[in-house]
Order: structure tokens, then sequence, then C-alpha cells
């Protein structure tokens, strides 16, 4: 008969839940209708001389925070954007992580992503979403600054598939629970208490650097397991 066991993991005893990762802005050239545009693609390192690249594998969790800038400052356009993963070795198929984000003039806006994607990729490019007045023109004007990248790990312990999940910490902070990107509300609290089996947890704290690191006080993750 299996027994019911709790754990628990706290901030300071788990100090790698982030592998770092570095990153590189190139234009990648995407197909649109009958024609091709050159987009701002981000590609992955594993070191920061930036020499041996990194993939983005299934079924594992990926942190990527930044600024992206509108650096049209002569039309007056508006452009909206979408952020899709890519094989820059085949363009013909991606996967969508944000459907929107507009962009002014000469406006730049913050993103904060937490995705898992479902092939290999190895590139996160912003689109362009063009209408006919945009396609006389293959060149784009969307400049990206990555400020924190990474791999979010997994902190349950190896082999722990968790029944039931209690996380608390600052709101707004972002977890991956079964590789599924979750924010936590006002509350600062999480739960999964409905029979849903837990097999990975991982906190952006919010994010892979030093600097994100410091920036949250706390996180405590109870959770139970049975053996």
């Amino acid at each position: 008969m299996a027994t019911v066991s709790i754990g628990q993991i706290r901030k300071s005893s788990s100090t790698e839940y982030c592998t770092t990762l570095y990153t590189t802005s190139q234009i990648v050239q995407i197909p649109n209708g009958d024609s091709v545009f050159n987009e701002t693609g981000v590609f992955f390192f594993t070191d920061s001389d930036k020499t041996t690249s990194a993939k983005l594998n299934a079924d594992t969790s990926y942190y990527l925070r930044g600024s992206v800038l509108n650096r049209d400052n002569k039309n007056g356009r508006t452009v909206t954007l979408s952020v899709r993963l890519y094989d820059s070795a085949d363009v013909s198929s991606y996967q969508l992580i944000k459907k929107e984000i507009y962009l002014a003039e000469g406006e730049s806006t913050d993103f904060e992503f937490l995705f898992s994607p479902i092939a290999t990729f190895d590139t996160v490019v912003f689109v362009i979403n063009r209408n006919y007045s945009d396609t006389s023109s293959p060149r784009t004007n969307v400049g990206v600054t990555v400020e924190d990248a990474g791999i979010i790990n997994n902190i349950l312990p190896s082999g722990i598939v968790a029944t039931q999940i209690g996380f608390q910490s600052r709101p707004s902070t972002l977890l991956q629970v079964n590789n599924e990107a979750i924010r936590v509300g006002r509350s600062g609290i999480f739960e999964i208490n409905n029979g849903v089996k837990v097999t990975s947890v991982g906190v952006a704290a919010p994010g892979c650097s030093s600097e994100g690191a410091a920036a949250i006080d706390f996180f405590l993750l109870d959770y139970t397991y049975e053996n």
C-alpha cells in the first residue's frame, strides 16, 4: 500500500533553477505568400563567447525577457508583431508563442516569455504582420534587445511525481508546471490539488541572470507524493 509523503523546497535550497543561455539577434528570411521578408530572430548559445549554439528542444521550458523597438520614425506607422519559434534551416513551419504585439512609430515595449517547444527549433523570430502596403519592402525596422534567457530547470527531486503542489511567492512570478507556463496571481499562491500528476515544476524568478535571481525575495514549494 502506497504511503503519502510531504516535501518542501525553498529558494535558498534550490539555487540551480535556471541554466543561463546567451543570445544574438540576426536576420532570418521568412516567407509570406509569394514573397520573402527579413525578420529579426534571436539565436541561443550555451557559452558567453557565443560559439556553441543551443537548440530549443521539445519538452523543455525556456525563459526569454527583453524589449522590442519599432525603429521606423519617419512614416508614422504602427507595426503588429507575432513571436514565433522556427528552425532556421527549414522555415516552412513554426510554433506561435505570442499572437500580437503592437508598436507605434518609435515605440518600444518589454516582453517576457516562458515557453515549451513542441518540436526542435533554434530561433525566436519577431515577425511583422504585414498588410498589402507593407509588402513592397523586405526589410525589418524591428530591433530586439534581450536582457535574460535560459532553460527553466525542474526543481522537483529526481523521480518524484507530485500528487499535490502548493507554491507561494510574489504575485506575477512565472512558473512552469508540466512544461506549461503559469503566472501566479495577486494572492501569490498557486495550487494543484485536483488529481493532476505533476512531474515538473520550474521557477522563473524572474529570470536566469544574477539580477533576476535577486529580484525575487522568496519562493516556497510544498508537494505531496506517493512512495
